[in-house]
């Protein structure tokens, strides 16, 4: 049984290949519709998370920033120190300053940027080593001219077989000695390269690049343990009373949690993916319509079985005449062979309130008619 249904449909998928080509498309473009927009949309996700991750997991980021009345104060080392013993569940702390400056080692030159930081900077935010070591106590409190460099810098300065741990390079007139490079951190959402940096010392960048010991921003990690929202409390609290702003007035800082960015950037994005499968899933639907419409059609029997007769296909069907047609055929003997009806004599009947039916006019075909007979007159042939 399962045989014979089987190659019943074979034969008819190969009876109509265009039809069944049709709808095969459709259902494969359909399916791979709804699976590429799912797919793209958790590409995505995972991008963005990604990025979102390299700045470091529960950390926030506290920038100075300029208020109406037109001051612009930056922290110093001392907020860092009051940040780290005041507040509870803060497990690094740490402050960043910055600059760009030209990069030369071996004849190559490359446009980087230097970033005063301290080891637990980098704890703070998660990066790795991917080669060599991290500073010592003594280089952090000295300002030792020593640095770390990253991928980004070791690639266009940098023979590729070649280790730099150990090479010397200078950062515009400074000179310093390479002791490491860091794993990679990708790309943040500007566009810019995270990798394309060097650290040095906060105290020696501070001294020798900037000539004041101000910090750019200050970067807090707290344990995941304590709420986010309580942890930005405590530390707005703190530093509206470091800086000395009363009620009423406006933060002359920002905090950035990247806890908040990632759920927000989450939910924003699983949204979309949502919004696009339905709409993926809206056009399969439509072109599941289309394709039972086109799966349904029938033809006409009379028609069908017409036009699958090789001597038929160019002709035109002939219907069937009449009775009253095949009566008046009959009278006419032995001639009805070469007897041909014109085209408005067909379906005339006859009426009784006006007598007999009309009289068919007839032709002499020159030679004998293919005319098709059916009942009587088809027998008597």
């Amino acid at each position: 049984m399962f045989g014979t249904t089987l190659l019943l449909a074979f034969r008819e998928i190969r009876r109509h290949i265009l039809r069944s080509f049709l709808t095969t498309l459709g259902i494969i473009i359909g399916v791979a519709a709804v699976i590429t927009m799912v797919t793209l949309g958790k590409g995505v996700t995972a991008d963005i998370e990604r990025q979102i991750s390299s700045l470091g997991s529960n950390v926030f980021f506290v920038f100075p920033i300029q208020t109406d009345r037109g001051q612009f104060r930056p922290f110093d080392e001392r907020d860092v120190e009051a940040v780290r013993e005041q507040i509870a569940g803060v497990n690094f702390v740490a402050g960043q300053v910055e600059r760009n400056v030209v990069a030369f080692h071996n004849g190559q030159d490359w446009r980087s940027k230097v970033e005063g930081v301290s080891n637990e900077f980098m704890d703070a935010r998660g990066i790795k080593m991917e080669e060599g070591r991290r500073f010592t106590p003594a280089e952090e409190s000295a300002g030792a001219n020593v640095c770390i460099i990253g991928p980004t810098v070791r690639e266009e300065i940098f023979p590729p077989n070649q280790s730099p741990v150990g090479e010397r390079m200078r950062l515009d007139n400074v000179a310093c000695q390479v002791i490491g490079v860091f794993a990679s951190r990708g790309t943040v959402g500007g566009g810019g390269d995270d990798d394309n940096a060097i650290f040095m010392p906060l105290n020696n960048v501070q001294r020798r690049f900037m000539g004041n010991d101000n910090i750019g921003y200050m970067v807090v990690a707290y344990d995941s343990s304590y709420s986010s929202a309580a942890m930005t409390r405590a530390l707005v609290d703190l530093m509206r009373e470091r800086r000395v702003l009363l009620e009423g007035q406006a933060n002359d800082f920002d905090i950035v949690d990247t806890a908040q960015i990632n759920e927000t950037v989450a939910a924003t994005v699983g949204t979309m993916t949502g919004v696009v499968a339905l709409i993926a899933a809206i056009s399969l639907i439509v072109g599941g319509v289309g394709i039972m419409n086109i799966m349904l059609i029938r033809r006409h029997p009379a028609r069908a079985r017409h036009l699958d007769r090789p001597d038929q296909r160019d002709r035109p069907a002939v219907p069937v005449r009449p009775v009253h047609q095949r009566a008046q055929l009959r009278d006419l003997g032995a001639d009805r062979d070469r007897v041909r009806l014109l085209p408005r004599a067909a379906g005339l009947q006859a009426r009784p309130d006006r007598g007999a039916a009309p009289r068919v006019r007839a032709l002499r075909c020159p030679r004998p008619c293919r005319t098709r007979w059916s009942g009587t007159a088809a027998r008597r042939r």
